[in-house]
């Protein structure tokens, strides 16, 4: 099985939760840490 660490980048905290969030609802991601604000998990 492998693993990949994924980066996202976005101006707003907002836009990295939608690209984060829709991720998680296609369970390609478990989850996430924002930097600069609270983690995010499935």
């Amino acid at each position: 099985m492998q693993y990949y660490q994924v980066f996202i980048s976005a101006e707003q905290t907002a836009q990295a939760y939608r690209i984060l969030d829709a991720l998680i609802d296609r369970q390609l991601v478990f989850g996430g840490p924002i930097v600069g604000g609270p983690a995010k998990f499935l």
